[in-house]
């Protein structure tokens, strides 16, 4: 998953954009199969793609969403999924030359508690912090741009834990002359699931299989949800369809749940 926020700031004076020259060239999420008492280590690879120094800082915070799609972040979102305590990096703060590239190194240290099973996680916050020398600037509006990358750190436990995944508020919703029929994946299990959301849509009256769906699902974290939408185009209205949804996570995490549809 590609996390990538984009600030606004408006500083002072004069009408043009400063883009920053920061780019992430090792993946914007790193994945750890772990077992407690370990320690692991891994690294983000930063290169300077500007013309200018950069400076960058990191920073630890937990990462938390939203059914409808937005990201949450704060030091207090999991407590009890958190590996944010876990995390030392080395160093948090850096200057780039410009075609520079670095690699930040960071080492997650595992508790020793033989209860921890399934999925932790949280984010590594890069961002510069260049800031902008108003004094040499001429009157106007002069907007910096500023490029945060949110660096998902996940641990998985061989002791995977409970999968469970729930289909909540499903529903038909009408969007000018396209029905759709959306449900909300609730992941409540003890470990991440990324599933592969399928509608299979039978004629009530002959059992045939009418027409099929897929839907790919990135990272359903433990607590978290997520709103998932169908189109039914080319169905005709005022008749019944058996709908048979499957969300497959693959091995035994796999779900399902009946519904039937009238336009």
């Amino acid at each position: 998953m590609r996390l990538k926020i984009t600030i606004a700031c408006l500083v002072l004076l004069i009408s043009h954009v400063l883009h920053a020259g920061i780019s992430v060239t090792n993946g914007l999420s790193h994945t750890f199969r772990v077992e407690p008492g370990k320690i692991y280590s891994g690294k983000i690879c930063i290169q300077n793609v500007g013309s200018t120094i950069e400076e960058v800082e990191l920073k630890k915070t937990d990462l938390g969403t939203q059914s409808e799609g937005t990201y949450l972040f704060s030091d207090s979102i999991n407590p009890f999924r958190s590996n944010r305590n876990w995390i030392i990096i080395n160093p948090t703060k850096s200057v780039i030359n410009p075609n520079q590239f670095i690699n930040i190194e960071f080492e997650i240290k595992v508790p020793a508690d033989k209860t921890l099973r399934g999925t932790y996680w949280s984010v590594i916050m890069l961002e510069p912090t260049n800031t902008v020398d108003s004094s040499s600037l001429n009157p106007g509006v002069r907007i910096l741009t500023t490029t945060r990358y949110a660096i998902q750190i996940i641990c998985n436990f061989n002791n995977a834990g409970i999968g469970s995944l729930e289909f909540q508020n499903p529903g038909l919703n009408i969007v000018g002359n396209t029905s759709f029929f959306d449900f909300t994946l609730v992941n409540k299990g003890e470990h991440l699931i990324s599933p592969i959301a399928s509608m299979e849509l039978f004629d009530v009256s002959t059992g045939e299989s009418v027409k099929v769906l897929k839907i790919p699902v990135k990272r359903i974290y433990p607590t978290t949800s997520k709103r998932l939408r169908f189109q039914l185009e080319g169905l005709p209205k005022d008749k019944p369809f058996k709908a048979m949804i499957v969300a497959d996570g693959s091995g035994d995490d796999v779900f399902g749940m009946e519904y039937t549809i009238v336009q």
